[in-house]
């Protein structure tokens, strides 16, 4: 069954390792909607290249690793949420068009999963929280891949789709 897909290479009690600070071109492995009331907007990214990126815990990222964008559209700050998902689309496409966009959305995490394999870039800026400043929250700067993207790392992507 699709849903145990990568249980062999499973590490118990391991969560995800989400993005945090530094520069990162990413193939796009899913994107979705998940959770108990389907509240998180979630995109597992392959890395294909990275500079200075750790995970939300500090560890340091490398090329082959596997990194989540997830966005929870029902906390305490909806819009700023919705703002978020809205970004990453404009990443893989400058050029949605905004009558569009909810469409657009709903297909991007759909069964067709029309994103696969698709090349973007995220600058990524971990500030913390006014209110605990022993947490902290990431700001993602998302844009397209470069042309060259999809040449000069054909065989990583590959790699990564897998």
């Amino acid at each position: 069954m699709r849903q145990f897909k990568g249980l062999r290479e499973a590490i118990p009690g391991k969560k995800g390792r989400y993005v945090g600070q530094g520069s990162y071109d990413f193939v796009i492995r899913e994107v979705k909607i998940t959770g108990r009331a389907d509240n998180f907007f979630c995109a597992e990214l392959g890395i294909i290249a990275c500079d200075d990126a750790v995970d939300d815990q500090g560890q340091p990222f490398k090329v082959g690793d596997v990194a989540t964008y997830m966005i929870n559209l029902a906390g305490k700050y909806p819009d700023m949420a919705l703002g978020d998902v809205k970004a990453f689309m404009l990443g893989l496409d400058p050029d949605l068009d905004m009558d569009q966009i909810e469409s657009s959305a709903a297909e991007l995490v759909g069964p067709g999963q029309p994103a696969k394999g698709v090349g973007i870039h995220c600058r990524a800026i971990t500030k913390p929280q006014r209110d605990n400043p022993d947490r902290g929250f990431t700001f993602c700067d998302w844009s397209p891949a470069a042309r060259s993207f999809y040449v000069e790392h054909a065989e990583a992507i590959k790699a990564a789709l897998k």
